[in-house]
């Protein structure tokens, strides 16, 4: 399990849609899709069954969402502040 994936797996259950996940993180749809199949055979879990318009969280997958979302949040928030930092560090 990988951040990336991480932020993939929210992505898309905050969508409820992989081609609108895979627009948001400028990918493709069939690797966002590729990178789902790795997150759930790793778990040996469903987390996501596709519906007709989308996606939906199974039982697990809202479990994993809520684990994950934290995790998600919390890097953006470093990556934030510290490209901030950096940027202000450079230019001095």
């Amino acid at each position: 399990m990988t951040l990336h994936q991480l932020r993939i797996f929210e992505s898309v259950a905050r969508h409820l849609n992989i081609t609108r996940a895979a627009k948001e993180l400028h990918m493709s749809q069939p690797a966002v899709s590729q990178q789902l199949k790795i997150l759930q055979r790793q778990f040996a879990h469903k987390l996501i069954v596709t519906t007709g318009h989308g996606v939906k969280l199974t039982e697990r997958g809202q479990a994993f969402l809520d684990a994950v979302r934290p995790i998600v949040e919390q890097a953006d928030r470093i990556e934030i502040t510290f490209r901030n930092v950096e940027c202000k560090e450079t230019s001095l």
